[in-house]
């Protein structure tokens, strides 16, 4: 996968864990000719870390600034260069580098790093060297006590040029020839320029030595950003050495080396494999003993293969170097070096743009519900949009979904972390087909959801000092809600509970220690949950009202002066809270008893103010309010299915609290099908049942 072309060096930088520690390290010292220019030959290079190629299994290569670089990389990461960065080549071993990414921004500095020249002609009658390498520049020739010719320059991508040539011999020194293939693949390093020669006189100097060959950089990667500078020129050669009368020859230049570089690549910096110059004749203080001028060495090839950015500017240079000048006595001055070849196969394409993103408007969802997400906003402008990942919980990470209009349940987004209310980031990235990607932003915000109770159940009956149990079904997607429940048990100040987290039900008691009224046969408690709230504030409706029989060990009777009213039927219906159901919702069936004188059970629908004796129940004043209304008389001989008949057709009963002995025996005798009653209840409204004991 080629990656885009517009990536800044700093952008493949990222991933690099650091310089690779611990590769093999020397020092080295660039090569003297003879031990009068040793020091002008010492480069910055000598004494500088050294690291030798290898297998970098992956590893990232970012040397720092004066390390050299030696052999060949394979297996690497990252290599970079940063800016401000000189990293140099090491002498006389291509340098090859296979990475995933390359990016040059400061200098890769291969000059000189090629074959050695030749060393100048030393004593009387001294012949110079041939350079090194298939181009190699000939060695300059002694021919009298006052002639004496240059070196020839290098040849490699071009031939070198010749050195001058005296009036009389020696001939000139001749320039190397070309070599290798103009078009990729393959590069060499440049040859070595040839050494001076040197006169035959007692008092003559030393001839210049022939200047080094560029080095050899080959490059391949997916992609390879150099905005810096990558040189393999060669030296320049070395000027003779006079002593006092006698002038002296001087060395041919070095071929300029090979750069190939393969992969897709950014080429915005610039590429020199530019042949070294010929050096000139160094002037002694006597005239008649005549230098020549060394040859200019032939310029080196540059290769580039793959594809290349359109984008790309850059500079290349092959030159090959100039001659050096020659003393009064001259036949032939001596040649400059011919070009080198630049070759350039790689396909031009257009630089890929990245994708931009769109993430959609801000989200919002209730607790628990799926959610579909939307990034079909996204454009390319290269049209070839790959995929689409989405990070929802915010970890950095594009796992959670994928696909440009992806579906979210509620039970993932609880799995994430988005089970609760509140404002969550999401991101989505998009990539392209090169490869390339980008990420947009948005909002998701989660509303709580009100919790709702199901299936409330009660104790119907209990006996003094055992405890009412109290259980509901709770229905809330917001898994992560802790409840608070408030429940008035009919005695005593509201008692509450905390329901923890996750919770799908809850069980609560409450021990009652004595019926009250004592002395009574049992006694009603009107038990209400007064709310049931989560901890955002989400409160569930209610319906109001339900009771419990406490049942009493006394038998005693305490008249007929109680009533039930408009106050206890409306909180029953829960008046005033946002379940309110309408009074017209309720059929109101009224108990009455009258053991003495009734022997089965009768149902009067009559008008209000309707009296039985001896245990007389009020009717409720209230006027066309309820949906109806029902009296049922119990008598000695009312049997228990004319009284589960009754209950059948009624949403609400309403049952006497005192009452003679007889009566209130005949009473509890229907205690199972008044908790069949109960147990049946639900919810407020038609074809429901709910008790209301007064």
């Amino acid at each position: 996968m080629l990656l885009s072309g517009k990536r800044a060096w700093r952008q493949i930088l990222k991933g690099m864990t650091g310089r690779r520690g611990n590769r093999s390290r020397q020092s080295r010292l660039s090569r003297a000719s003879n031990t009068a220019i040793t020091a002008e030959l010492l480069e910055d290079r000598a004494l500088l870390a050294t690291i030798v190629g290898g297998d970098y299994a992956g590893g990232n290569l970012a040397p720092a600034d004066g390390d050299v670089l030696q052999g060949a990389f394979t297996n690497v990461g990252s290599f970079v260069v940063a800016p401000g960065t000189t990293v140099y080549v090491g002498e006389g071993i291509p340098l090859s580098v296979a990475a995933d990414s390359i990016a040059i921004a400061g200098t890769l500095d291969g000059d000189g790093a090629g074959f050695d020249g030749g060393s100048g002609g030393i004593g009387n009658a001294g012949n110079g060297v041939a350079g090194n390498g298939p181009g190699a520049g000939q060695g300059g020739l002694y021919g009298s006590a006052i002639h004496a010719s240059g070196g020839g320059g290098a040849g490699y991508g071009g031939p070198g040029g010749n050195s001058g040539q005296s009036l009389s011999n020696p001939p000139a020194a001749l320039g190397g020839g070309s070599y290798g293939v103009t078009a990729a693949p393959g590069i060499q390093m440049g040859s070595g320029g040839g050494g001076a020669g040197n006169h035959g006189t007692t008092s003559s100097g030393i001839g210049g030595s022939g200047g080094d060959g560029g080095g050899a950089i080959a490059l391949s990667a997916s992609i390879i950003d150099v905005s810096g500078a990558i040189t393999v020129d060669g030296r320049d050669g070395v000027q003779g050495t006079a002593f006092g009368i006698a002038s002296a020859s001087s060395g041919g230049g070095g071929a300029g080396g090979g750069i190939w570089l393969d992969g897709y690549i950014v080429l915005n910096g610039s590429l020199s494999a530019s042949g070294g110059n010929g050096s000139n004749f160094a002037a002694g203080t006597r005239l008649g003993y005549y230098g020549q001028g060394g040859g200019g060495g032939g310029g080196g090839r540059i290769k580039i293969s793959g594809t290349i950015d359109t984008t790309s500017v850059f500079t290349t240079s092959v030159e090959g170097g100039s001659a050096g000048s020659s003393d009064t006595q001259t036949r032939t001055p001596a040649r400059i070096g011919q070009s080198g070849s630049f070759s350039n196969t790689a396909v031009a394409v257009d630089p890929n743009s990245p994708p931009i993103p769109d993430a959609g408007a801000p989200y919002t969802a209730d607790e628990g519900f799926a959610i579909t997400f939307n990034a079909s906003g996204s454009t390319d402008p290269d049209n070839n949009i790959a995929s689409y990942a989405w990070d929802l919980d915010n970890d950095g990470q594009f796992d959670d979904a994928a696909g440009v209009t992806p579906t979210v349940t509620g039970a993932t987004l609880v799995s994430l972390g988005l089970g609760d209310d509140g404002y969550y980031p999401i991101a989505v990235r998009v990539t392209d087909t090169d490869g390339e990607s980008a990420v947009a932003t948005s909002t998701l915000t989660i509303n709580n959801v009100t919790p709702e109770l199901e299936n409330i159940a009660i104790t119907s009956v209990v006996s003094e000092n055992d405890s009412a149990i109290l259980t509901a079904e709770i229905v809330d997607p917001g898994s992560l809600d802790v409840f608070t429940l408030v429940v008035d048990w009919g005695e005593g100040a509201p008692e509450t509970f905390t329901i923890p987290a996750g919770s799908t039900t809850f069980t609560v008691t409450h021990q009652f220690l004595d019926d009250n009224p004592t002395g009574t046969a049992s006694a009603p408690y009107n038990v209400e949950i007064l709310s049931f709230t989560d901890d955002d504030g989400g409160s569930a409706g209610l319906a109001q009202g339900g009771s419990i029989f406490l049942t009493g060990h006394d038998i005693l009777s305490h008249g007929n002066q109680n009533r039930y009213s408009e106050v206890a039927l409306d909180y029953l219906r829960g008046a005033g809270t946002t379940s309110e159901i309408p009074r017209s919702s309720y059929h109101l069936g009224v108990i009455a008893i009258n053991v003495d004188s009734l022997t089965g059970g009768s149902v009067s629908n009559g008008q209000p103010g309707v009296a039985i004796q001896p245990w007389r129940l009020w009717e409720p004043r209230v006027t066309n309010a309820f949906g109806g209304r029902s009296t049922f008389t119990i008598g000695a001989g009312t049997s228990a299915a004319q009284f589960e008949s009754f209950l059948n057709t009624i949403d609400v009963l309403v049952i006497p609290e005192h009452g003679l002995a007889n009566n209130i025996a005949k009473f509890n005798s229907f205690t199972p099908e008044i908790e069949a009653f109960f147990n049946a209840g639900g919810d407020p409204g038609p074809a429901h049942t709910k008790l209301f004991c007064r």
